[in-house]
């Protein structure tokens, strides 16, 4: 295992602690299952402390439950939420009430436009996957996108010209940020979170 994945998940424990600490979430792509899969073998962990805690939101982005601990975050497996005596609908409960109010803020475009920044203390700015209602209040049809790790942008849905904008813009900030995630945008279809779209790279299909 290289030593990229093992900072990576340093600090994961296979033997969980008996009383729940505070939960986060993080955006992550579905490609983590394979990388802890391979880090959990190397451990010698087997059966649920060698699975995290994820929710798929849509194509390749899910959503990782996090603990924090004596100041430090690390991955929650299945088997601290068995330890817990936790499913992951109520982990997750949970982790929605780390942010109380909406983190979105106003970004204008130049030229024209807005379109909203999640402005939260490091580490919680996914917690807005959770709060669907915030930016429901900007339009029926979000859209949402996590470019790189602690960014996340949204803007409302149905503007053919602000949809292309801001697809470009995020694939843009994907490429160019330190840590990318993904170019896709979501949107919330009235229950949950599925892919809506991304722009692409010139020259390719």
């Amino acid at each position: 295992m290289n030593s990229l994945l093992l900072s990576f998940f340093l600090g994961v424990a296979p033997q969980p602690v008996s009383s729940s600490p505070v939960l986060v979430v993080s955006v992550e792509t579905r490609d983590i299952h394979q990388s802890f899969g391979e880090y959990a073998r190397n451990q010698g962990w087997n059966g649920p402390a060698s699975k995290l805690a994820c929710k798929v939101l849509g194509g390749e982005l899910t959503l990782c439950l996090k603990a924090e601990e004596h100041g430090k975050r690390r991955y929650v497996t299945q088997a601290d939420l068995q330890a817990w005596g936790l499913d992951q609908a109520q982990a997750l409960s949970m982790a929605e009430t780390v942010l109380s109010t909406s983190p979105w803020v106003v970004v204008e475009i130049e030229g024209g436009g807005h379109y909203f920044q999640a402005k939260a203390p490091p580490g919680h700015q996914a917690t807005v996957f959770l709060h669907p209602e915030w930016l429901l209040a900007f339009g029926e049809s979000p859209r949402i996108a996590a470019p790189a790790r602690g960014v996340l942008v949204a803007w409302p849905g149905g503007d053919e010209e602000l949809d292309k904008i801001m697809a470009v813009g995020v694939l843009k900030m994907s490429e160019g940020l330190p840590e990318s995630l993904s170019p896709m945008a979501l949107t919330w279809n009235g229950e949950t979170w599925v892919a809506w779209g991304q722009a692409k790279v010139k020259g390719t299909e």
